[in-house]
């Protein structure tokens, strides 16, 4: 089983106060679920640097070789193609005691719901802006 992560200095309570959902979460669950974050996120190129680099959707943050977060950023731009596998967070969520975790239908929307944001983006005034990265015909 892999080793629960721990939160550097005042990242807990950033956690807590940046990630939907996590307002009144306890310590314990909280580095469950970031260790779960972790193991189903995209890892990013870290070579010369002394943490490595984690992006789970819009959620990124960095962990070092002991196995603490030292930085966690939210609402930052999602990995292009980055998608959660429902079946692997249940797993991963059951393994490591998690008990909030969401049940397949629920991730099954999010993940829609995600894809449809990814997919149009709004500009100010309401109105949908074509997806820069999408391939159009001539």
């Amino acid at each position: 089983m892999t080793e629960i992560l721990r939160f550097g200095r005042g990242l807990f309570d950033y956690y807590r106060e940046h990630v939907n959902g996590n307002e009144d979460i306890s310590y314990d669950q909280a580095r469950r679920k970031m260790t779960r974050n972790m193991r189903l996120a995209f890892k990013a190129d870290s070579e010369g640097y002394r943490t490595q680099k984690y992006m789970y959707g819009s959620l990124h943050f960095c962990v070092n070789e002991r196995g603490i977060i030292t930085w966690i950023r939210n609402r930052q731009y999602s990995p292009q193609g980055f998608n959660i596998d429902p079946v692997r967070y249940i797993e991963v969520s059951k393994e490591l005691g998690i008990e909030d975790a969401e049940t397949y239908d629920g991730l099954m929307l999010r993940d829609l719901q995600n894809r449809l944001k990814q997919k149009h983006a709004w500009n100010r005034y309401g109105m949908v802006v074509q997806d820069p990265y999408e391939v159009r015909e001539a």
